[in-house]
This record gives C-alpha cells, structure tokens and sequence, in this order.
C-alpha cells in the first residue's frame, strides 16, 4: 500500500490549473519495475505513521507551449529552495533537469552536473524533504503565479493562435483551387493593417 506525498499534489494542482492543456507524457510519480530495483524516490520507502508507503517524487513534462517552462520551474523551486520558506523544500530534496540537479543539502554547491542514466530533458524531476511535517505539507507552492504571462498577452497569443489557423485553412483552399497564396508572414501583415485601418475609420 502506497500514496503519493501531499506536498506534490498541491503542486500538481496549482501547475494543471495554470496549465490545464499542458503534456503530461514524461509525467509520473509511482516508479516501474526499473525504479523498483535501484534506489529512487519514486519508490515508497518512506513509511508514514499508518504504516502507509510514501512516494516523494514527482515528475512534471517539459511544454513551454502548453504553459510548463521547466527552465522557469526549475529556477522558482531552487529559489524556494534557497529561501527554505516552503516545508517540503528542506532536507531531502532536490531538483533534476537538464543534464543538472539541485539539491537542499549541498546547496552550497549549487547546480551540479547529473550523471543518471536519464538527462532528464524532456521532465523536471523533484523530490521532496524526507520529514513527514516537509513532504506532507499542503503549504501553497506559488510558483506558477510566478509563471504565468500577463492577461493581455494570453489573450494576443489567443488571437495570432485563432489567425494562423484561419490563414492555414485559406491558404490549404488556395491550393487545391491550384492557386500560389501568399507566405504566411504577408497575409498576416495585410490582415493587421486592414484591423489598423478599420479601427482609425471607426473613430472618425
């Protein structure tokens, strides 16, 4: 019997609700029959006061698109981490990402070179304190407050999102009618000159 450290699902539940169409591919907590023969944290050999296993590992897919920058992730935590404000960034825990880690107790030493099997490119890995009052800390993590782009700019990356598709389609048409649209980059400059020019004759 096992269960995944609280601390990780409070801050699983603050990146989905930032990123709720981020990837989850590289995503995972419970290690597999590999994990299971070598020491990891993803293995549930921490045993809490109900005899219960507990996993204190998670990983989080790198999808800068989809609202998870990984880079950025990694450097919120290791500043967290380096503030010692959050419970579960104590004793025990450490950061992997990018061929690098991090950890609580040689922080010290800063990012060093990590040289597991996996470069951990394509997921951050975090593990967190080995204390129960660390790992199963609900405290909130804030880091994809940090994270997130301004509203305008959600909005503008909406909007160019909706008229490339729609530029797509027209130029996918134009084809089939055995006609040579124009490059993507000319369309997109008249479109936004004529919305330039619409909005000057609706002021007048």
């Amino acid at each position: 019997m096992y269960r995944e450290a609280k601390s990780l699902k409070t801050l699983l539940a603050e990146i989905n609700a930032a990123a709720p169409r981020r990837s989850t591919a590289s995503d995972g907590w419970i290690g597999d029959d590999a994990h299971a023969t070598r020491e990891s944290d993803h293995n549930p050999w921490v045993i809490d006061d109900k005899g219960v296993g507990v996993v204190r590992a998670r990983d989080f897919t790198h999808d800068p698109v989809g609202g998870l920058d990984c880079n950025e992730l990694a450097r919120r935590l290791v500043a967290l981490m380096l503030k010692g404000t959050h419970p579960a960034l104590r004793s025990g825990a450490y950061v992997i990402w990018n061929g690098a880690i991090f950890s609580y107790d040689r922080r010290a030493e800063g990012w060093r070179v990590y040289r597991g099997t996996n470069p951990h490119t394509k997921h951050l890995h975090l593990s967190v304190a080995t204390a129960a009052f660390g790992y199963d800390s609900t405290a909130p993590w804030g880091v994809m407050a940090l994270l997130q782009l301004p509203k305008r700019v959600i909005r503008f990356l909406a909007e160019a999102k909706r008229e490339i598709q729609r530029l797509r389609a027209a130029r996918a048409a134009a084809i089939t009618h055995g006609e040579n649209p124009e490059p993507y980059t000319t369309a997109i400059k008249k479109t936004r000159a004529a919305r330039r020019a619409a909005k000057r004759a609706a002021k007048r």
